[in-house]
């Protein structure tokens, strides 16, 4: 179990090969625990000064101008901080993933570049969210084709993961032989 962990990221760089499902999916789950983590634990840090003065309010604190000015300052840095946190770990994770989904892509003897699919979604519904977040008159059309992006993006990882999830043949293909 642990050497297939290793085995993963010792081939962060290698996109040719193959993985059988054991070797795939067991690495998935430890980079998926990982993100999750380092994001919950990055965003609670991000965001605690924001917490902790919108608890002093409920807790009964007068909201004095201080604390609102200070509450204002800190929603705009964490939401900036936040985004910038949230695109780092996620292009961290589709890094230490893209050779794991390549050799598991190979071992279904298909092309890596199936594990590309939900990449043009993931780009245009960023982009016309970031667009849509900073315009003065934001336009609905951009917030709904932004929307529907992020669907389109859910609907080629589920095609990814079912992919993913096909057996392998342990038989040679045209990317070698299973390790």
């Amino acid at each position: 179990m642990r050497n297939e962990v290793i085995g993963g990221f010792r081939r962060l760089r290698d996109f040719g090969g193959r993985d059988t499902p054991g070797q795939f999916w067991l690495f998935a789950a430890v980079v998926l625990g990982l993100y999750v983590s380092v994001g919950f634990a990055g965003g609670v840090l991000i965001t605690y000064p924001l917490m902790e003065a919108m608890f002093a309010i409920q807790a009964g604190a007068e909201p004095s101008s201080e604390l609102l000015d200070r509450l204002d300052e800190h929603f705009d840095g964490a939401t900036q901080k936040l985004m910038l946190f949230t695109l780092l770990t996620t292009v961290s994770y589709y890094a230490l993933m893209a050779a794991a989904v390549a050799r598991r892509l190979h071992d279904i003897g298909r092309s890596a570049r199936w594990g590309l699919l939900p990449i043009p979604f993931a780009a245009y519904a960023v982009v016309a969210f970031w667009v849509t977040w900073h315009e003065d008159f934001p336009t609905h059309w951009l917030f709904d084709s932004a929307a529907a992006a992020h669907a389109l993006y859910g609907l080629a990882v589920l095609g990814l993961i079912v992919l993913l999830a096909l057996p392998g043949s342990p038989a040679p293909n045209r990317y070698g032989d299973r390790r």
